[in-house]
């Protein structure tokens, strides 16, 4: 039982793990905005029901 334990193990260094980033992408659509933004988008704005089904959704 003990090899089993000490498989996976490593011995003998640190470990440095280093991230760089952006918590917001370059393409950030505020939520208010998501659903003119979606329909401007996918070219659905004639479908003036759902968008407002939507927004309701989304707030």
């Amino acid at each position: 039982m003990a090899a089993a334990a000490n498989c996976c193990l490593v011995t003998g260094g640190a470990a440095v793990l280093a991230i760089i980033g952006t918590a917001n992408p370059a393409s950030f659509v505020p939520q208010e905005e998501y659903a003119d933004w979606y329909f401007r988008v996918t070219g659905s704005n004639h479908l003036a029901g759902v968008k407002t089904k939507m927004k309701r959704i989304l707030w």
